[in-house]
C-alpha cells in the first residue's frame, strides 16, 4: 500500500522578520515494511541556507534560515511511503520481562543500546514507590513482557480520566498520582514511567536494570505508547502492531 502524505505549515507575521531560524522534523522513517519513495519540502521564501541531518535517534533534520525580511512563511512537506503488512505479534510469545530487564542491563549490541537510552531517569519521568507499586500486579514473575504491557495500559486507561486540561507536560508525576480524581491518561509519561518502575521491582536491581524502550507520538491529542521486546515486536497499548515512525525527540 502507498500513502502520499502532504504536511503544510504556515506562518503571517504583522511585522517584516529579518532573519530567522528554523528547525523541522518532516521526513518519514524508513523500517521494516516502510519505505519512503518519495520525500519534498518545499519552502517560501526560499531560504539563504539550508541543511540536513540526522540526529540522536536517527530522524532527519532539516535546518534552513531565511535572512531577508519577509511577513510569510509557508512550508509543504510531501511523502510518499510504500507500507507493507505488518502482522499481529503472538504476545504471549514475547520474552519473560525480567529476561528482556537483564539482557538491556548487559548487551551491548545497537538494538538493545537503542532500548537503554531510555531506562534512566529524566527531569520529569523519576522513578517513585507509587508507580512501581501501581505496576507491580501486572508483572509477576515470568509474564511474557507484552502481556504485561497490555495489562498495564489496559488498567492506565480504566483508572484513569482522560482529562486534556487536568495535565500538561510540565505536571510532576507526584501530582498526576494524587488520590482520586485521576486524571492522568492525558499526561504523555505515565505509562512510561510505570512500565520503568515495574522493572525495579527486585530490590536487589541496580538502577541499570531497567526495562525496555518507550516511546511516543501525538494522535488525536492523546500520547500513544509503543513498547518494543527486545528481540521481538512493537505494540500499541492495545496490543496491536505499531511501527517505528516517530521517535522521541
Amino acid at each position: 500500500m502507498k500513502l502520499r502524505v502532504v504536511h503544510r505549515t504556515a506562518y503571517a507575521y504583522s511585522e517584516p522578520v529579518s532573519t530567522s531560524h528554523h528547525e523541522a522534523h518532516l521526513a518519514p522513517r524508513d523500517g521494516e515494511r516502510r519505505r519512503t519513495l518519495v520525500h519534498d519540502v518545499a519552502i517560501n521564501p526560499s531560504p539563504s541556507l539550508r541543511r540536513e541531518r540526522f540526529d540522536y535517534f536517527g530522524n532527519r533534520v532539516l535546518f534552513f534560515s531565511l535572512r531577508e525580511p519577509h511577513r510569510a512563511l509557508e512550508v509543504v512537506t510531501t511523502s510518499v511511503v510504500d507500507l507493507g503488512a505488518v502482522p499481529p505479534p503472538p504476545l504471549e510469545s514475547t520474552p519473560p520481562w525480567e529476561s528482556v530487564r537483564d539482557r538491556v542491563q548487559g548487551d551491548r549490541r545497537r538494538d538493545l543500546l537503542d532500548a537503554y537510552s531510555f531506562v534512566f531517569d529524566s527531569p520529569m519521568v523519576k522513578n517513585m514507590p507509587a508507580l512501581r507499586d501501581y505496576a507491580a500486579p501486572s508483572f509477576p514473575a515470568g509474564r511474557p513482557l507484552l502481556e504485561a504491557v497490555r495489562e498495564l495500559t489496559a488498567r492506565i486507561r480504566s483508572d484513569f480520566v482522560y482529562d486534556t486540561a487536568a495535565t500538561d507536560l510540565a505536571t510532576p508525576l507526584s501530582e498526576v498520582l494524587r488520590p482520586e480524581p485521576r486524571a492522568a491518561e492525558s499526561h504523555p509519561i505515565v505509562p512510561a514511567r510505570f512500565c520503568r518502575a515495574a522493572a525495579e521491582q527486585s530490590p536487589q536491581r541496580s538502577a541499570e536494570s531497567r526495562l525496555w524502550c518507550v516511546e511516543w507520538k501525538q494522535e488525536a491529542g492523546a500520547a500513544v505508547a509503543q513498547c518494543q521486546a527486545v528481540p521481538g515486536h512493537r505494540v500499541d497499548q492495545a496490543g496491536r502492531p505499531a511501527d517505528d515512525a516517530t521517535r522521541r525527540d
